[in-house]
């Protein structure tokens, strides 16, 4: 006859017997249980942090993206003022226009009759 080892647990008002090698599996899977919690709390972390660090590049790039944005348009602004200037130079050397060296104007005191 083999005789297996227990243990007397007491639970509340009452003691039970467990046997010796489940008091063992308990702890074990007490442990396991315990390792998988802990590193699901540290795999939960990981993510959280990642999704964090991801959000805040998403706000620098988009940052970026009206910085430059404004960036664009100013030189498209610049561009069509250039094109413009250019175009009154290229308009005026094909009408053969010259510079003026010496202006005269007239000072002509009272009001001037238009149209008579």
């Amino acid at each position: 006859m083999s005789h297996r080892h227990h243990t007397r647990l007491s639970r509340g008002g009452g003691a039970v017997l467990v046997p010796e090698g489940s008091r063992n599996r308990f702890r074990t899977l007490g442990v396991f249980s315990l390792a998988s919690l802990f590193l699901t709390m540290v795999g939960y972390l990981c993510m959280v942090n990642r999704n964090a660090v991801a959000g805040y590049s998403v706000r620098v790039a988009e940052k970026q993206v009206t910085e430059l944005s404004v960036e664009a348009q100013k030189l498209r602004i610049r561009e069509a003022e250039l094109r413009s200037l250019y175009g009154l130079e290229n308009a005026s050397s094909q009408l053969d226009m010259r510079p003026i060296e010496d202006a005269v104007s007239l000072d002509v005191p009272g009001p001037v009759a238009y149209g008579r």
